[in-house]
């Protein structure tokens, strides 16, 4: 069954050219972008920051996005997760 198997071309291309520079550069890049979205779901685990705000007056919707992001620094302080990259 094996025999008949062919990679894509896209595939076949994908792993000639690609360096291994390039891909401990992706790997470091797949971490970090990993990080950052469970530090924004963490954050939006206050629903205020989920849910459309409808407060208008100028800088209320910073004021909430940086409560919300303390909550979450101060929740990481009390269980501290592995060490931020």
């Amino acid at each position: 069954m094996q025999e008949n198997f062919r990679p894509s071309p896209m595939t076949a291309f994908a792993e000639i050219f690609v360096l291994p520079q390039q891909q401990r550069a992706n790997q470091a890049l797949h971490e970090r972008r990993l990080r950052i979205e469970h530090v924004n779901s963490s954050v939006k685990r206050c629903r205020i920051v989920k849910d459309r705000i409808r407060l208008w007056k100028a800088g209320v919707r910073d004021l909430v996005l940086e409560l919300c992001c303390a909550l979450h620094n101060f929740r990481v302080r009390l269980n501290p997760w592995l060490p931020m990259i």
